[in-house]
């Protein structure tokens, strides 16, 4: 049998989600002015992503609903500030994500990928 559509992931597998996700965190420290809070976008990223990662690990375990990761991932950084307003932490999840769809960092080989995909292939990004 011969293939004739291929289904690809879209996130770390043609599209760069780390790179781009850190740029975007990079621009919501500076247009938020979170240098109030963490002297530097390192300092606030090394907050984030473990924190990020222990959320999204309990997502996938069903232990919280989507909608508690969406807020919570953007209050951890700030609440020990005082900062504990799930409006806030939702509406910043928004712009984060509104954000994302502006970037165009792809993996290293995608477009030689797709190029020698595209002539022998109907090809369908997930």
């Amino acid at each position: 049998m011969k293939y004739k559509n291929l289904f690809i992931d879209l996130d770390d597998t043609l599209w760069d989600i780390h790179q781009n996700g850190k740029e975007c965190l990079e621009e919501i420290y500076s247009d938020y002015g979170y240098n109030r809070f963490y002297p530097t976008f390192d300092d606030y990223y090394n907050v984030y992503m473990p924190s990020n990662h222990h959320l999204w690990n309990l997502y996938r375990l069903g232990e919280i609903r989507k909608e508690e990761l969406i807020v919570e991932r953007f209050l951890v950084p700030v609440r020990k500030f005082g900062i504990n307003d799930p409006g806030y932490a939702k509406s910043l999840s928004d712009d984060f994500l509104e954000r994302t769809t502006r970037k165009t960092k792809l993996i290293d080989g995608t477009l030689d990928l797709l190029d020698y995909l595209r002539p022998k292939y109907r090809m369908h990004i997930l």
